[in-house]
């Protein structure tokens, strides 16, 4: 098992786009061991290095990366992890080679006794990103496809200000969740509940099931998860969603070897580009009370 240098992000979710590409596409070249198709395709790939791009990779990914003339290599492996009887979840690793980052994907597909309720979502997820050194891979044993790294460029241009946001059931969802959270929060209720708050939804990605968002007047980070499909609005009324918080003056430090064994903080880099996503990409919503 290799060992984690930099855990960059824990995410469990589950889907907040359809990841049906909406058009045929070629089949992959793969060698090695059987991989799920849907993830090897171009579109999904390209779909998973975007997120990367966002949220993770800074210049010197970009500066050290393929030549243009080259391609750009996935290696993936699926892992068998230890099951509940009935549990048909999935999870597949994808190693970018030419970042040395690592990428988990989760395809959970269970039923909830407790909920009554069948978790099944429709494609893979992100469920961690980590910076891993080459050398601390077994290349052996992973299947391999490669793109032209051009067309990732091209599309990562294309698309950097490209957003979708949470919209319908599921905005509203989300503004009555934020407002519920609000609520609890000592600046929140020092402030005596003012009439409105300002907020800033991330755009969302169709590989990652999260959503992000910032309180502009409380200066908090809000990071929505689940294990089930966040579009699914049962969802929002089990009760069933992950709420981290983040308060962008205390909890954040240059890097977390200064809190050893504690998740409360995020570093300033993450900070930033989650301000980057929230408010620069993102989109602008007064919450009333009511709402």
């Amino acid at each position: 098992m290799y060992t984690v240098r930099r855990l960059v992000s824990g995410i469990i979710f589950g889907g907040l786009l359809t990841c049906s590409t909406g058009h045929a596409e070629p089949a992959p070249s793969v060698s090695g061991a059987t991989i799920e198709l849907s993830v090897t395709q171009q579109h999904y790939l390209f779909d998973l290095v975007q997120y990367l791009y966002r949220w993770f990779m800074d210049e010197n990914d970009v500066e050290r990366g393929p030549k243009p003339d080259r391609n750009i290599h996935f290696w993936l492996r699926e892992i068998h992890y230890e099951r509940d009887a009935g549990d048909a979840s999935r999870w597949i690793q994808v190693y970018l080679p030419d970042f040395e980052i690592d990428v988990q994907l989760k395809n959970s597909n269970y039923h909830s006794e407790e909920l009554a309720i069948t978790v099944s979502n429709d494609c893979f997820k992100i469920t961690q990103v980590a910076r891993v050194p080459l050398s601390e891979i077994n290349e052996a044993t992973y299947a391999k496809t490669a793109y032209p790294y051009s067309e990732m460029r091209a599309y990562l241009f294309q698309m950097r200000t490209n957003a979708v946001y949470p919209d319908g059931v599921m905005l509203n969802e989300m503004k009555q969740a934020t407002r519920g959270h609000l609520s609890k929060e000592p600046e929140y209720i020092r402030k005596g509940h003012p009439a409105a708050q300002i907020i800033h939804l991330a755009p969302l990605s169709p590989v990652a099931n999260e959503a992000w968002v910032f309180w502009e007047s409380g200066r908090m980070l809000l990071r929505f998860a689940s294990d089930l499909d966040l579009t699914n609005p049962g969802l929002w009324d089990l009760g069933q969603l992950t709420v981290d918080t983040y308060d962008v003056d205390e909890q954040v430090v240059v890097s977390l070897d200064e809190v050893p064994g504690s998740n409360a903080y995020m570093t300033r880099d993450q900070v930033g580009r989650a301000l980057y996503n929230c408010i620069i990409l993102g989109k602008r919503i007064e919450l009333k009370p009511r709402q």
